[in-house]
C-alpha cells in the first residue's frame, strides 16, 4: 500500500490555521524535533507572578450547616488547590486574524518579536509553527477527555474567581462533585485568563489535567508543519538545522524585520 500523500503546507505568510511555539534552539533541535514530543508544566512555573501562585476561592457560610463547617470549607478549598496543582499546560502564540493590509504578516504567529527575545534565546532561537486542527487532534487522541484547548483571555481588571457557596462542601460524600462541578464552572478563569500585561502573546494554551508528574508529555504527531529559526539564530549552525528539518519532512524559513514589517524567507 502506498503512503498518503501529505497535503501541501498553507502559505504561513497569511495568518489563519497555525499557532507557534517559541523556544531555544538546543530544544528544539535536540529534543523537541528529534522526539516529536513537547512537555507540560505545572502552573507554578508559569512566567506571570498572578498566574504562578495559587488561585483561592472567596466564599463563605451562614449558620451552622455542618458540625464543623470551618473544617469543611477549607477542605473544599484545598481540594480547589489540589486539583489546580495537578493540570499541566502547553503555551503556544496563535495567529490573529484582524490585521488588514501590508500589516497582515503582524497576524502571523511567528512575528512576534517580544515573543521571539522573551522566549527565543533573544532571537537566536526557534518558533516551531504548527497547525493547530492537527495539533488538537493529536493531543486529543492521546490524552481523551482529560485536555482542553483554548485561547488565553486578559483582562484589566483583578483576577478573582467566583465565590465557592456551594452547600454540597459540607458534606464530606458530595464536597469533590460540588468541588470539580465549581472547577467546570470557572475554567476560563482558573486556566485560561491573564492580565492585560500579556496580551500581545495571543496565547493559546492545552490544558491537561489530573497530572500527577511533575511534568507531562505531549505527543504533538504530524502537526508539527514548519521550523522558523530567529533573526540572529547563528549562521554556522543552520545547516544542521537544514539537515535536521529536512529528515523530518519541515520547511526551514528565518523571521526578519525590515521596512516596518516582519518577513519570512528561506534560511540558507
Amino acid at each position: 500500500m502506498e503512503a498518503a500523500q501529505a497535503e501541501p503546507t498553507p502559505n504561513m505568510l497569511t495568518p489563519g490555521p497555525w499557532v507557534g511555539h517559541y523556544t531555544t534552539a538546543a530544544l528544539a533541535f535536540e529534543k523537541i524535533i528529534p522526539t516529536g514530543e513537547l512537555r507540560m508544566s505545572p502552573y507554578r512555573r508559569m512566567r506571570d507572578p498572578f498566574e504562578n501562585k495559587l488561585i483561592v476561592p472567596g466564599g463563605g457560610y451562614a449558620g451552622k450547616p455542618s458540625p464543623n463547617p470551618e473544617a469543611d470549607w477549607l477542605a473544599a478549598v484545598q481540594l480547589v488547590s489540589e486539583t489546580r496543582e495537578r493540570v499541566r499546560l502547553l503555551s503556544f502564540t496563535q495567529d490573529v486574524l484582524d490585521y488588514e493590509g501590508q500589516a497582515l504578516k503582524f497576524g502571523c504567529c511567528w512575528a512576534r518579536a517580544r515573543t521571539w527575545e522573551q522566549y527565543a534565546d533573544a532571537h537566536r532561537g526557534v518558533c516551531l509553527v504548527f497547525e493547530r486542527a492537527a495539533l488538537r487532534s493529536a493531543l486529543s487522541a492521546d490524552f481523551g477527555d482529560r485536555v482542553a484547548f483554548g485561547p488565553v483571555g486578559y483582562t484589566p481588571e483583578r483576577i478573582e474567581v467566583a465565590p465557592l457557596m456551594d452547600p454540597r462542601i459540607f458534606d464530606g460524600e458530595t464536597r469533590e462533585a460540588a468541588v470539580l462541578d465549581y472547577i467546570k464552572q470557572n475554567r476560563e478563569t482558573l486556566f485560561f485568563l491573564k492580565t492585560d500585561d500579556w496580551r500581545s502573546e495571543h496565547e493559546f494554551r492545552a490544558v491537561l489535567f489530573e497530572v500527577a508528574d511533575e511534568f507531562a508529555v505531549a505527543k504533538y504527531g504530524d502537526a508539527l508543519r514548519a521550523v522558523v529559526i530567529g533573526e540572529k539564530f547563528p549562521g554556522w549552525q543552520v545547516t544542521g538545522a537544514e539537515t535536521l528539518a529536512a529528515e523530518h519532512g519541515l520547511e526551514l524559513k528565518q523571521a526578519h524585520w525590515a521596512q516596518g514589517l516582519p518577513w519570512l524567507t528561506s534560511a540558507t
